[in-house]
């Protein structure tokens, strides 16, 4: 068989392996293509193939990781790992979850502002009452929210203006960008819009403040020198200390109300509108458990 042969031969093998195959048969074809990498390619020729097989590694990785979730859980995150997602992009290894091929993420370098959550605050609230409602706030135009998940570093950016989000796996040398394919996306997805859901209205109802995490200055000062990606400062939300919640009774009786949520909405004029802040209200006796929230 000859080089070029070989590499046509290697390349079917490793399409194989990306087509939704069995895994016996997407391990076997990676055994195959694996084989094949040798002198014998001239150098594009291996990179081409050593990039494929980094991909599937990433997605084998993922796969495993996916069968071994149970009920999903946060776990305590604490520290941003933006900058290693910028780098992943500016050297094009970010696996495109909908085509499962590497993608182009340019705008992601754009990202300024991140939240690193430390708390499970959809659990905080999820026996408060008006938190069906998802018409919320971001904090700002464009930011990215960074959680923690069985050991798995994700990262969603989200966009104020359609609450478009881009949801994006730690899988080690690569990161795959979810494209909604099949029930566990769809639970991940789901899963971390709910918790944003719950930030950005503590936030709005002035239940939870944001402390700012600087990054240091030597530390990026060196790694301007090396020509990497900067830290950057990062964003925690913690209860506030200052915020108050009124207790309401229902008639004469003293009876005092659940925790519940009054709903944010837009108030509209003749010429313009305006933003009216979501409110917590009620007794948190009867609805808030701080133990939920704390990881």
């Amino acid at each position: 068989m000859s080089t070029e042969e070989q590499f046509e031969h290697a390349k079917m093998e490793l399409e194989k392996a990306l087509a939704g195959y069995p895994r016996n048969i997407q391990i076997d074809a990676l055994n195959k293509a694996m084989e094949m990498v040798g002198d014998v390619f001239q150098k594009q020729e291996r990179t081409e193939i050593i990039t494929k097989l980094e991909q599937i590694a990433a997605l084998d990785d993922l796969f495993a990781w996916s069968e071994s979730l149970g009920t999903l859980t946060l776990e305590r995150n604490d520290c941003s790992r933006l900058h290693k997602l910028k780098e992943a992009v500016t050297g094009g290894h970010v696996i495109d979850g909908s085509t499962q091929n590497f993608g182009k993420y340019i705008g992601i370098l754009a990202v300024q502002q991140t939240f690193v959550v430390k708390h499970d605050w959809a659990a905080a609230f999820a026996n408060a009452e008006g938190m069906g409602d998802d018409d919320f706030h971001l904090p700002y135009e464009v930011c990215a929210f960074e959680f923690r998940i069985y050991g798995k570093s994700i990262i969603v950016v989200a966009f104020e203006s359609d609450h478009k989000m881009l949801v994006f796996l730690d899988t080690g040398e690569n990161w795959y960008s979810y494209g909604g394919q099949g029930a566990k996306e769809t639970e991940i997805i789901d899963f971390l819009f709910n918790q944003i859901k719950s930030i950005c209205i503590a936030l709005d109802a002035d239940v939870a403040t944001h402390t700012v995490i600087r990054a240091s200055v030597k530390l990026n000062e060196k790694r301007a020198k090396s020509g990497k990606i900067p830290l950057l400062d990062y964003r925690v939300v913690d209860l506030s200390r200052r915020h108050r919640i009124a207790n309401i009774s229902s008639g004469n009786s003293g009876t005092k109300k659940r925790l519940h949520f009054r709903r944010g909405h837009w108030r509209h004029y003749d010429e313009s509108k305006t933003w009216v802040k979501w409110c917590l209200v009620g007794d948190p006796d009867l609805g808030f458990i701080a133990k939920h929230y704390t990881l």
